[in-house]
């Protein structure tokens, strides 16, 4: 299972583009104004590249098989930014997955570490949860999932 958020696609891809443009801009110009050129150059080119990275992570999307999970590792996952690639969870170390609101969910880890992934909307909130249900409910390890179906 697969999903998206193409809101999060679209915000890292104009994210990365700008800077791109920053660095094409300083290129011809030679960042003279700035007077700052070689710096310029690095900072604006890393900051592209974090947008680069970002915009992959975020289209590859939330995936879900019975093996575990793979998703944006998000810093702030309230927020959405910065994704710093992604992140791999295997099924076995799931001790727990609760519905926290309308939007996200929390996944509790066996070595007690705690994973919060806010989706896109309620229905994709929705769709992973009968997912995790239908796979990880029958483990001993995996708690039902709260809030609804």
């Amino acid at each position: 299972m697969v999903i998206r958020s193409w809101r999060s696609c679209v915000s890292w891809f104009v994210f990365g583009a700008a800077f791109v443009l920053g660095l094409i801009y300083c290129d011809k110009t030679n960042c003279e104004e700035f007077n700052l050129a070689p710096e310029m150059r690095l900072t604006l080119g890393l900051m592209a590249l974090l947008g680069l990275q970002g915009f992959l992570a975020e289209a590859l999307g939330l995936w879900a098989d019975e093996n575990g999970f793979s998703i944006p590792r998000r810093i702030f996952p309230h927020l959405g930014f910065p994704v710093l690639w992604r992140r791999k969870i295997p099924g076995r170390s799931l001790s727990r997955i609760d519905a926290i609101d309308s939007r996200m969910v929390r996944l509790y880890l066996t070595s007690t570490e705690r994973v919060d992934f806010v989706f896109a909307d309620n229905e994709k909130r929705r769709r992973f949860l009968r997912f995790v249900n239908q796979f990880y409910s029958q483990q001993a390890y995996v708690r039902r999932a709260t809030g609804e179906n």
